[in-house]
C-alpha cells in the first residue's frame, strides 16, 4: 500500500482550510479551491495540517486512498 495518503498536508500561513462533511475547501491569497471527497475518505484539520483517513479496508478504497 502506498504511504502517500498517510502523510499530513501542511497548511501554509495565510491559507484557511475548512472541512464540512465530505467537502474540503481552501481559501488563500491566490484564490479558492474545493474538493468533494469520496465516501470512503474522512478529512480533519489537526495542528495546521490536513489529515486524510481511509474508513474502508477494501482493496479499491486503499488503492484510491494512496493517489489522493
Amino acid at each position: 500500500m502506498s504511504r502517500i495518503g498517510r502523510k499530513p498536508v501542511p497548511v501554509p500561513a495565510g491559507v484557511t482550510v475548512t472541512v464540512q462533511g465530505s467537502k474540503v475547501a481552501a481559501k488563500g491569497p491566490k484564490g479558492e479551491l474545493s474538493l468533494t471527497l469520496p465516501s470512503f475518505l474522512q478529512a480533519k484539520i489537526k495542528d495546521n495540517h490536513l489529515e486524510l483517513a481511509c474508513v474502508q479496508e477494501d482493496k479499491q478504497s486503499q488503492a484510491t486512498y494512496g493517489t489522493l
